[in-house]
């Protein structure tokens, strides 16, 4: 089959081109033909797999999307659903503290779980609430140098910042700063950034709560951001901030400049809400909701595995590596958290 453009194609693009051009409330018109004809959607399929999909503006090639997730079996499994102690409702956050400690922002529940380097629980803290040391469904967390917590009250429209032993000490939100739902906070050399997902941009904090600065804004392009929620940060101190509604991983360094990005095949919409963790030699680790899987990258952006539980594994979540090797996932479909060795992980 040729792959030039059929004829018929060309005639209708030609047309809607020309009616976008003349009608100024109808520049949509001309994404028609990329999406709503059974022969557009065919001839734009066979010239991709002519070039085994690639060179494109990600360099991904056509059988990169295809890789079948391997079953491997965990170190441990975490929780139940519910409202008691180790038990979980829509698990989604993770981070973990220098003794190797589990904080789990347990969602649904509007509150905060601790287990030990052994998974045994040890407290929680938080209930439902606008006041201090309440939450509204926190999303992401993070632990700073000095053990304090960074929490994204998500629908409290803020960011908690209490002590290792559980104290509130400060929020970051209100109309001053004027957050939409953010899901993700991270903490790297010193500054304090939070994905302010309906927003569609990061901000940079110092730890007193001073903004520094932001980036972003809804767009396709590089830097814009649609739907952001997990971030991390390699050794450099660049910042990766997964780009949900644009499919893609984007790394920036510590001030908001754009470095490069790279796609992530199975993200499909705006309830994935994957989050990313960097492990060993800045390999980079995303969840994948939508198909039920962990997504492993090199420090090139080179895939190099995809990966579930080896037991019932829904909606992968949230993840976090720890400082003894240990990789830990929230699945909000089960209500459990998995933990894997990296060692087990090696491609």
């Amino acid at each position: 089959m040729s792959l030039a453009t059929p004829p018929a194609i060309r005639s209708l693009q030609r047309k809607l081109y020309v009616k976008a051009k003349k009608e100024p409330t109808g520049r949509f018109y001309s994404l028609f033909d990329k999406i709503g004809r059974p022969d557009v959607l065919e001839h734009a399929y066979r010239c991709a797999k002519s070039r085994q999909g690639a060179p494109g503006v990600d360099g991904a090639t056509w059988r990169t999307p295809a890789q079948k997730a391997a079953a491997i079996p965990a170190l441990r499994s975490l929780g139940s659903g519910g409202s008691g102690p180790a038990q979980f409702a829509e698990p989604r956050g993770l981070a973990a503290d220098g003794r190797g400690n589990l904080y789990v922002a347990d969602t649904k529940n509007s509150r905060i779980e601790v287990f030990d380097s052994n998974g045994q629980f040890l407290r929680q803290f938080g209930t439902k609430g606008p006041g201090p040391g309440q939450f509204n469904e926190p999303c992401g967390i993070a632990v700073d140098p000095q053990g304090d917590l960074w929490i994204a009250d998500t629908w409290n429209q803020r960011i908690v910042h209490m002590s290792a032993d559980n104290r509130f000490l400060s929020a970051i939100g209100g109309e001053e700063n004027g957050f939409f739902g953010p899901r993700a906070v991270l903490v790297s050399r010193g500054s304090v950034y939070v994905a302010d997902t309906g927003n569609k941009k990061i901000v940079r904090f110092d730890p007193q709560g001073r903004r520094l600065f932001e980036w972003g804004g809804a767009g396709i392009g590089p830097g814009q951001l649609v739907e952001p929620v997990g971030l991390a940060a390699d050794a450099a101190g660049n910042v990766y901030v997964a780009d949900t509604g644009n499919h893609r991983i984007q790394i920036f360094d510590a001030d908001g400049k754009f470095l490069r990005q790279l796609p992530v095949f199975g993200w499909k919409d705006f309830y994935t809400e994957p989050y990313l963790a960097i492990g060993p030699s800045d390999s980079i680790f995303a969840t994948d909701s939508s198909t039920g899987r962990i997504v492993q990258y090199d420090s090139s952006g080179a895939l190099k595995r995809t990966w579930k539980a080896d037991g019932e594994f829904k909606l992968p979540t949230g993840i976090a590596i720890d400082s003894f090797g240990r990789l830990s996932v929230s699945d909000r479909g089960t209500n459990r958290i998995w933990v894997w060795a990296l060692t087990s992980l090696s491609p």
